[in-house]
């Protein structure tokens, strides 16, 4: 958190208040971190009842780093999509079909790079990625480090679901950026 605590349990609360089905995470750790704290995904999956499925990206020293989708509902199919740029951190989403009220969702959740050059090229990929499967209900979140106040860098995302709002979410203390997008 902010105040520099390792907290998964506050975590766990946070999304319990959410009440949500479907939640995209960025950044977790497959390990058990050098303080007292629990494994992050397996205690978020024990903490909240949901179903994980880990996008890992990176692998450091036996543990395992990137994305997850935790989810209430039945997953069916998943399929990782490399986004890695060659020289910089790979990067990566899940593309997962999950059964809710008896149809099929496509739920995409990723965490796109930090520079320009990078960011254009995953999303490029990622709008061929969503036009790729046609009419189907799909869902795409995640963190896509847009820097700039008017969006310009998802335009190729907006020109397939829409525009969406886009609420500050970085920095915590006190937000002015939206990096972070859901589309439906």
């Amino acid at each position: 958190g902010i105040d520099g605590r390792c907290d998964p349990g506050r975590i766990v609360r946070v999304i319990e208040e959410l009440n949500a089905d479907l939640v995209g995470i960025q950044e977790v750790d497959s390990r058990h971190a050098e303080s007292d704290c629990s494994p992050p995904l397996d205690y978020l999956t024990a903490g909240t009842g949901f179903n994980a499925v880990p996008g890992f990206t990176l692998e450091i020293e036996r543990s395992s780093y990137g994305n997850a989708l935790l989810t209430r509902h039945k997953v069916l199919e998943v399929r990782r999509v490399d986004l890695s740029v060659p020289g910089r951190e790979p990067r990566g989403a899940i593309d997962v079909d999950l059964e809710i009220n008896g149809g099929v969702v496509r739920v995409i959740v990723t965490h796109l790079g930090l520079s320009y050059r990078e960011r254009d090229s995953q999303l490029r990929r990622l709008r061929d990625l969503a036009e790729s499967r046609g009419e189907r209900l799909q869902i795409l979140m995640g963190d896509f480090n847009e820097w700039s106040p008017l969006g310009r860098q998802v335009r190729p995302l907006q020109d397939h679901f829409g525009k969406v709002p886009a609420r500050p979410t970085f920095p915590s203390r006190l937000p002015i950026f939206a990096l972070d997008r859901i589309w439906v």
